[in-house]
């Protein structure tokens, strides 16, 4: 139902193992994973290439510093809380979807003294969809029951405090979205069903050592110490209606396959300190990889003095000007971007000189109506300013 990682890859790499003096075991505790609650995340991809594995085992030394990039993926996450997930850290804005339709949901992570995970529940958008062009009835609907659902046994349980060298964890659980539907050729009438995800995932602490990462300037970061995890998931999508599964005829048309499973295997590179993040994923069942440089990946949005700006219109229309006031002008080089719920930059405008307090902009026409994150950045990547715009 939802794939493990957004898109990413790269070029060679040189793994070695380590000479000099031998680095201590590395445990990664509630202490030293210090994850922001409100942040902008950015991730580096290059075009896919010829990757291996990562080396395992001890004190080992991984070189990625040569690594190039043609694509930085942004996501917002927004500090938050809900009473139904007490873990709750923060959470990002995304779609869920069924064939063709998409409702408006919240993805949300926690982290306690007991560990953090990437996915422990979802918000989504109380939605009833039309869906008389797939089924032929004028009054034929698909109501998706909004609100939030925990997953199942706490989710995820990505990093369990504290990890080492060896350690090994088993997680299951279950992502279970209530829906009623409408389909008079079916005899149907507000008849309720679920559709459900239901994952397995195994992780093993294979590795531990230093990393090294390009950097977002011209010189790359220096070494991280890391523990590299290995990671193995399977997931079985399921959809029932009335208490049975559901007839095919009804899958086919939202392109759903009863017992469809996903496997994935991936590596991940996780650091001690303020980046609470993996560094490096490496996807083997796709080819997938992004890395993000320590130097430039995390933004918190309550420690960094963003500039005074206001931005408007906001609500916009595709094609209108948007307006940028920062009082204090913008540098030659300076970065206004928009970025999609789902990370992915749908336009940018570099200055080429400095710009005084007001800077207008032309959205391109066709820009599809949605909600969008506007950032502008200096030339080396910072974050100046930062917030919400809703295309209409």
């Amino acid at each position: 139902m939802r794939s493990l990682f957004t898109s990413v890859c790269f070029s060679l790499l040189t793994v070695f193992l380590s000479t000099g003096s031998v680095a201590a075991q590395i445990t990664i505790n509630n202490d030293n994973f210090i994850r922001p609650s409100g942040f902008i995340d950015s991730s580096y991809s290059v075009p896919r290439s010829m990757v291996p594995p990562p080396v395992t085992g001890e004190n080992l030394t991984w070189d990625y510093s040569d690594l190039t990039y043609d694509s930085t993926y942004y996501r917002e996450f927004i500090a938050g809380m809900d009473t139904l997930l007490p873990t709750a850290l923060n959470y990002t804005e995304a779609g869920i979807y069924f064939g063709a339709l998409q409702a408006n949901s919240q993805t949300w992570e926690g982290q306690s003294v007991n560990g953090y995970s990437d996915l422990i529940g979802i918000t989504i958008q109380d939605t009833t969809f039309n869906i008389t062009p797939l089924t032929g009835g004028p009054t034929d609907n698909f109501h998706i029951v909004g609100g939030t659902i925990p997953y199942t046994n706490g989710g995820a349980n990505s990093l369990p405090f504290p990890i080492t060298f060896g350690s090994q964890w088993d997680t299951e659980y279950s992502e279970v979205i209530n829906y009623d539907i409408t389909v008079a050729a079916f005899g149907l009438n507000s008849v309720p069903g679920t559709i459900r995800e239901d994952v397995a995932v195994s992780r093993e602490v294979v590795g531990y050592g230093r990393v090294r990462l390009p950097g977002v300037g011209d010189d790359p970061d220096p070494f991280y110490d890391v523990l590299l995890v290995k990671l193995t998931r399977t997931s079985v999508d399921s959809a029932f209606l009335g208490g049975a599964p559901a007839p095919v005829a009804l899958l086919n048309a939202f392109m759903f396959t009863q017992g469809e499973v996903t496997r994935d295997t991936a590596f991940l590179f996780y650091g001690l300190g303020e980046f609470g993040v993996a560094l490096i994923n490496h996807n083997l069942s796709n080819g997938q990889v992004f890395f993000r440089p320590v130097g430039g990946n995390l933004t918190s949005t309550y420690t960094l003095r963003l500039l005074e700006s206001n931005v408007y219109p906001n609500p916009i229309v595709a094609g209108d000007q948007l307006i940028f006031e920062v009082p204090e002008g913008l540098p030659a080089g300076t970065q206004l971007q928009l970025i999609g719920m789902d990370g992915r930059l749908t336009f940018q405008k570099v200055l080429t000189t400095r710009q005084a307090a007001r800077i207008e902009v032309s959205l391109p026409t066709g820009l599809p109506a949605a909600p969008y994150v506007y950032t502008v950045r200096s030339a080396n990547g910072q974050l100046l300013v930062s917030g919400k715009l809703e295309v209409r």
